[in-house]
């Protein structure tokens, strides 16, 4: 709603909106003290007769799919803990995992819960709609927040068995709810929570990729660490979890992966041949993390890979999705970020740094974010909040002023910095990171509509049936500190590919494809009378969209593959 004051005048002459697609709506001699309603479906494009009715390649069906599930974030808030981190990290979820539970053919799915919130096993009827299942199975499991979950044959009995991370900053360092969960299928559409399958964990984590990477012909599993409790910063334990073939597994990451333990503060990570060798190797993503690459050498090892072009791709990365992308054969990577129309900026010589350390020694880090400017960093902490994490240094700022203009190596000594950890970004553009086929990657940022907000979900999947991959993304996030500023400026986006690498943005009227709030995950779902696409949202219930006229995919074996994630050849 906008509201004039007119002063003495009695009439605007005119009023003129403009629509960002392009069409205007003019009301001339508009009297005051009255509302004034404007619609975009009567504007006109200036000079052009109207446009035709357009119909667009997506429909929101979330009525009839009737997904009855509510996501409900618990009230926490990180910064009353850790004052000086930059964003929060409870508000990551929820998740979706999609697999075929009853063997009916038809894709059924669950949707992670927030803490105290159960997850959702919804199995989907012939007609389209979901109906919820054993929800008396994971209702124990509701202390914990779920935060990635995946589909998979875990005693290899042929049935999808459902693994799920816990995750999230609200609990303490070793409590139980950060333990992740392993539920069995018994063949008839039911799960069971798995005693003992697992090895006793707590770390908080982020998300599980399947595939037998050593090519025994079992499962294995990646789980990221996504935060240490109090220690924001810390480059939490990831796991590599061993699959013996009867659904019980052993954390190896120690001695067939040393330096994945440790490797950042994860978000994401894929199985894919990076370098072509016939067998998988691991994708790892996360929030000050490089594009990092782990190189299976057919021993059932994995050793970091030094990769052209990807040594100053550190990032806030929060989703990667494989793919030929440029049509030549080679594996190519989207890698979602958090955006460049936010309040921080970062470029391979001017980075946005944290400083990271223990400075009042109580047993909690303090997080001092700082900007780049011509060499030099400055802190974007502010010195009231910086006084209330750490009083003793008032002493040394007593003033705004002696505060004000101060970089990192002035306010802080060379003694307080010397053991501290530091982190970079160098990028904040969600990107298309394109194989150049001899060892060499490039990062080529994606269209200005993919930066104008956080990325959570993305999916490639040819939309409009052209034949080439385009990419649904949808995301926002607003708990970011107030001087960075929320970013939720997305609606959801469809990106239209060529096959050669280059995407165009669709507009919504277009594309049909609107998701508003906080957009979380994007995931493909087989139905009876063709796909349909469930987004989930942080707070909020899931949204589901078909495509307009596209076939049935039943047969499509990229959807079996996601259930029984592919095995390594030898």
């Amino acid at each position: 709603m906008i509201i004039f004051g007119l002063g003495a005048r009695q009439t605007v002459d005119s009023l003129r909106v403009v629509w960002p697609d392009g069409r205007v709506s003019l009301q001339r001699d508009v009297r005051p003290n009255q509302l004034v309603t404007v619609t975009q479906a009567t504007a006109t494009r200036p000079g052009l007769a109207p446009p035709k009715p357009v119909t667009p390649l997506m429909t929101n069906v979330s009525a009839s799919a009737a997904f009855d599930y509510a996501h409900r974030e618990n009230t926490f808030v990180d910064f009353d803990r850790e004052p000086l981190m930059p964003r929060l990290l409870s508000t990551e979820g929820p998740m979706v995992a999609v697999g075929d539970v009853n063997g009916d053919g038809l894709d059924d799915v669950y949707i992670g819960g927030a803490k105290e919130q159960p997850g959702r096993l919804a199995l989907q009827r012939r007609d389209g709609t979901f109906v919820a299942s054993d929800e008396d199975v994971f209702a124990p499991d509701a202390i914990s927040e779920d935060v990635g979950a995946v589909f998979f044959d875990a005693n290899g009995d042929g049935r999808p068995d459902l693994y799920v991370v816990s995750g999230g900053s609200e609990y303490s360092d070793g409590a139980p709810a950060l333990q992740d969960r392993l539920y069995l299928n018994d063949g008839r559409g039911h799960l069971r929570r798995a005693s003992g399958a697992l090895p006793p964990e707590t770390s908080s984590g982020s998300r599980v990729a399947a595939a037998d990477y050593d090519g025994d012909g079992t499962i294995d599993l990646f789980v990221g660490g996504r935060v240490e409790p109090w220690r924001y910063g810390a480059s939490p334990r990831s796991l590599l979890l061993r699959n013996d073939g009867h659904g019980r597994f052993t954390n190896v990451i120690a001695e067939r992966a040393p330096e994945l333990e440790r490797v950042g503060m994860v978000t994401d990570a894929c199985w894919v041949d990076v370098d072509g060798d016939g067998r998988l190797d691991l994708v790892v993503v996360g929030e000050w993390m490089p594009i990092t690459v782990f190189r299976n050498d057919g021993g059932g090892r994995l050793s970091r890979l030094a990769v052209s072009g990807l040594e100053k791709s550190h990032g806030w990365w929060t989703r990667i999705v494989p793919g030929d992308f440029t049509g030549d054969g080679r594996v190519d990577f989207i890698v979602g970020n958090v955006g460049t129309n936010g309040g921080l900026h970062a470029s391979a010589t001017e980075p946005t740094t944290m400083v990271v350390k223990d400075f009042d020694e109580n047993g909690s880090f303090e997080q001092i974010l700082t900007a780049s400017n011509r060499g030099r960093r400055y802190p974007v902490t502010l010195r009231d909040d910086l006084l209330r994490a750490l009083p003793r240094y008032a002493t040394r700022f007593p003033t705004y002023a002696s505060y004000a203009g101060k970089s990192i190596e002035q306010i802080f000594t060379p003694a307080e910095l010397a053991d501290a950890t530091i982190r970079h970004a160098y990028t904040f553009a969600t990107t298309l990171v394109r194989n150049e086929g001899d060892g060499r990657f490039t990062m080529v940022a994606l269209p200005d509509e993919a930066q104008v907000a956080p990325v959570f979900g993305i999916l490639a999947t040819d939309v409009d049936s052209d034949g080439q991959a385009d990419l649904l993304m949808a995301g926002n996030f607003d708990g970011f500190r107030p001087e960075i500023g929320g970013m939720v400026s997305s609606h959801g986006l469809l990106l239209r590919g060529d096959g050669k690498g280059r995407f165009t943005a669709s507009h919504a009227t277009e594309s049909g494809f609107f998701v508003p709030g906080q957009a979380r995950d994007i995931q493909r779902v087989r139905t009876a009378s063709g796909d349909r696409y469930v987004v989930s949202r942080n707070n909020d219930r899931p949204l589901v969209f078909r495509s307009t006229g596209a076939p049935s995919r039943l047969a499509d074996r990229s959807h079996a593959a996601r259930a029984t994630p592919r095995r390594a050849s030898r």
